[in-house]
């Protein structure tokens, strides 16, 4: 099982609720991002995942957050570049069924990035892995899991 430990960029505000500060440090406010894919390619590959998100604190080690869960609207998308190439719903059991599609093989290094719902932010990973025709990453029994990390004070 590949485990990818993914850095995340915090991309929108961390502004207050009702009354008092909001209780996630990475909390945003984005409703839902218009990640379009071209599905007349001619090369394809796939990818079951899990996703997780944790918090890494200051000058400690990681710590899994309790914050975080998903849900049917969370997406994860799969980029070469700006492009998006794939685009997955999250399942009721957490997994993602993301099909990665490619006008050419070779075709680039592919970057995942995650939407969650919950928290109205999209996490970005610094990892990258090369898009190979055919290839099939996770199975809907062994899926392929995915760490996103934040760093919090």
């Amino acid at each position: 099982m590949i485990i990818a430990c993914a850095a995340l960029f915090f991309l929108a505000s961390c502004g207050g609720e009702e009354g008092g500060a909001n209780p996630y440090p990475i909390q945003g406010n984005i409703d839902d991002p218009a990640w379009v894919v071209d599905t007349d390619y001619d090369y394809s590959n796939s990818m079951t995942a899990v996703i997780e998100v944790g918090l890494l604190m200051a000058d400690s080690m990681p710590v899994p957050s309790d914050i975080w869960t998903t849900d049917a609207a969370d997406r994860l998308a799969a980029f070469v570049g700006d492009e998006c190439v794939g685009v997955a719903k999250c399942d009721d059991m957490g997994r993602f069924f993301l099909f990665i599609h490619a006008p050419s093989q070779p075709y680039g290094q592919i970057s995942l990035r995650y939407f969650s719902h919950k928290l109205h932010n999209i996490f970005n990973t610094d990892t990258s892995f090369p898009f190979v025709n055919g290839n099939q990453q996770g199975t809907a029994a062994e899926p392929l899991q995915i760490l996103f990390w934040t760093v919090t004070q």
